[in-house]
């Protein structure tokens, strides 16, 4: 039983693994260092850039504004 379990909250973050190619691994690494970000931050930006692009692409109209209504109430 983890921490959250006992209090019904879903976790804050959830953890995944990817594999780079040593091209990327090393862009990623370059830029993080550069700007003293993390390479975790690249990777989030990229991804909900890609989604939100994918998000246009297949959600129908509708889903598009339920998801953008669930977005906005969290970020409120």
């Amino acid at each position: 039983m983890n921490k959250n379990d006992n209090n019904n909250q879903p976790p804050r973050a959830y953890s995944t693994s990817l594999r780079l190619s040593p091209l990327m691994h090393e862009r990623l690494a370059r830029i993080a260092e550069r700007t003293n970000r993390s390479k975790t931050f690249y990777i989030q930006e990229a991804i909900n850039l890609y989604l939100e692009e994918l998000e246009k692409i297949y959600l129908t109209e509708q889903e598009q504004i339920e998801l953008k209504k669930q977005l906005t109430n969290k970020n409120n």
